[in-house]
Parts: structure tokens; sequence; C-alpha cells
């Protein structure tokens, strides 16, 4: 009786240390990089980091600071990275209005930019969104504008990738097989050549300048 007493308080000192840990934890001294651009492609790392150990607030937290940093510096590029990923971390939170909020401002700058990559990482984060929860024709309109979007990508990229893989689950539910296995079959290529060339990040396959 008393060992398993000892085991059990054991257990809950513990959690209790890892949750301290947790609490305060320090983030890195971004001061420490002196070029903007590398501390802002640090944060960008460090908080995607986070949001792989659902640490979504601190994530957050992390990217709103990379925003803020991007335009003081007028760097519509990382601006734009920083407004996706805030609006992928608040689709984690749930928090669908301010995940909309963000992928309107991404999708003004890579518009006005002319960036490929980043405009399909955003509807890719947009079709993620109006799947779950509607209505149908907004879901229709992200399907074609991925459709557009799609022949101006690499089909070796991770973007292109994710686009067949939502391009056949929308066959899919249409109930035409045919077509959603041959987006399948498209996607896992181009997975299968992201597992020999990984990308940590979403972003890390399209270079902020």
């Amino acid at each position: 009786m008393q060992v398993s007493f000892n085991k059990c308080a054991l257990i809950i000192i513990a959690i209790i240390l890892l949750s301290v840990f947790k609490i305060t934890a320090q983030e890195p001294d971004w001061n420490s990089y002196p070029d903007v651009k590398e501390r802002l492609t640090a944060m960008r790392k460090y908080g995607y980091d986070l949001v792989k150990k659902q640490q979504f607030a601190s994530a957050i937290a992390v990217f709103d600071k990379g925003l803020k940093i991007s335009k003081q510096a007028s760097l519509d590029s990382f601006a734009c990275v920083y407004s996706y990923l805030l609006a992928a971390a608040y689709r984690y939170k749930s928090n669908v209005d301010s995940s909309f909020y963000y992928l309107e401002k991404a999708k003004k700058t890579a518009i006005q930019n002319k960036y490929i990559s980043l405009q399909a990482l955003i509807q890719i984060e947009s079709f993620s969104i109006f799947n779950r929860i509607g209505p149908a024709d907004s879901v229709a309109a992200v399907v074609n504008r991925m459709k557009d979007i799609l022949p101006q990508l690499d089909s070796n990229s991770d973007e292109w990738g994710k686009i067949q893989m939502y391009l056949g689950h929308d066959e899919k539910h249409k109930a035409r097989y045919t077509e959603a296995l041959e987006h399948y079959y498209k996607a896992l290529q181009a997975f299968n050549y992201q597992n020999d060339f990984p990308c940590k990040c979403p972003c890390d396959s399209w270079s902020a300048g």
C-alpha cells in the first residue's frame, strides 16, 4: 500500500513539475537575431513547433508578434505568412471568426503581390473550414479557386499535393470515385516526393523574401 501511495505521489509531482515548466518556459531572445528576416524566420518555426505541441495560445502570441514586426519592417511576404499562420492557429482553437479575419488579410496581400503558393495555402485553409461548417456553395467556390491555382503550382510541392487530396475528397462526396482516385494518386505522388525532401513547416516550401 505504501509503495502504491509513493508511486502515485511521484506521478502527481511529475505532472505538477511539467505544468510549471510549461508555464515558466521562456521564449527565445528574438533580439539576438540582428537581421529582421532571420528573426522572423526563427519566430515562425518556433511558433509552428508550438502548434504541433497543441500550445495554440502561445503560438498565436508568437505569430501576432511576428505579424507586427513584419508590418513595421514593411515585409509583405512575411506579413502574409504570419496572417496565414494566425488563421490556422485560430482554426485549431475553433475560433472561426478570427481565422477568417486573418485569412482575408493574408489573401489580400497574397493576391496583390502574386504569391501563388501562399494563395494556394490560403485556399487549402479555407477548404478546411468550409468543409467542416459549410455552407455547400462556399465549399464549391473554394474548390473552383483551388482548381484555378493548381496549374500554377509545382506538381511536386506540398500545396499541389494537398489540393489534389482535397479535390479527391470533393469528388468522393459526389460519388465520382474514379475521379477521386485519380486525384488521390496525384496527391500521393507529391507526398512521396515530400517524404524524400520534407518541409517541417507548411510555409517552408515557399521562400519569404
